[in-house]
């Protein structure tokens, strides 16, 4: 009662996204292909040093290795909110705790922060404090791009997929070295605004309508792989989290 209570400032989102677990998207997340099975994947031999996508079914693992980023403090605080099911809190807290210490964090781990806080409804909330976190210095071709290069484009001018004739597609993480784009199509709402969440994800080159990929509005983290799985991509530690409509997790560490 009293998250539904909550829930209606807020849309009814987090109830949505809970509502959404169902058996259906268990299996069908642990049924799913691997990246190079995915048409236009990246299909080159790692690079030395990598062992990449290694599932996991224990998501504390995942939550722990985010938590290790952070002191102890705020590391503790991280995993007790998780542990209690509220990720959308664990995650502001982790985003706070980096820009309050200053804690330096890699492209790729600055990209994924960012799918994950989209797949637990706090993009919009947490997207410009993750652009803020102080970068490494890594060398990883995933490039999260900044608020003000995301101009939204036509659906029709990234791909020829009739999905996307109605939809808007947000440009948001780059792959720099095979120029690949994650995008975000959103519908446009009666006002005139996005959706707050995506119709689809799509993986486009500007220049090739035709090669574009399509993926569902579950499917964020599929889409974050097979970008990831360019063989350019230079080792770097990676963090999975799970997604809330799903009980697996993956996790990729590099070097």
């Amino acid at each position: 009662m009293v998250e539904r209570t909550f829930a209606r400032p807020n849309g009814c989102r987090p109830l949505h996204r809970r509502c959404e677990r169902k058996a259906e998207h268990f299996l069908a997340f642990a049924a799913r292909p691997p990246p190079s099975s995915v048409t236009g994947a990246c299909t080159a031999e790692p690079p030395a040093g990598t062992v990449s996508l290694i599932r996991v079914t224990d998501e504390a693992t995942v939550w722990r290795s985010l938590a290790d980023l952070l002191p102890p403090a705020p590391a503790r605080q991280v995993m007790d909110r998780w542990s209690i099911g509220e990720q959308e809190s664990a995650l502001d807290l982790a985003v706070s705790a980096l820009l309050e210490h200053d804690i330096p964090i890699s492209a790729s781990i600055r990209a994924q922060l960012a799918v994950a806080s989209e797949m637990w409804g706090q993009r919009e909330a947490l997207e410009e404090r993750i652009g803020r976190c102080r970068a490494d210095g890594d060398v990883s071709a995933l490039r999260l791009l900044a608020l003000a290069d995301a101009v939204p484009l036509t659906g029709a001018s990234v791909s020829e997929r009739p999905e996307l004739a109605d939809l808007l597609v947000v440009p948001w993480i780059r792959c720099a070295v095979c120029e690949q784009v994650l995008g975000r199509a959103h519908e446009r709402e009666p006002w005139g605004g996005l959706s707050f969440l995506a119709a689809r994800y799509v993986l486009f080159r500007p220049e090739a309508p035709a090669q574009a990929q399509v993926f569902g509005s579950t499917s964020v983290w599929e889409a974050l792989t097979v970008l990831a799985s360019c063989p350019g991509d230079q080792p770097a530690a990676h963090l999975r989290l799970s997604h809330p409509r799903t009980s697996a997790s993956e996790l990729d560490f590099r070097g």
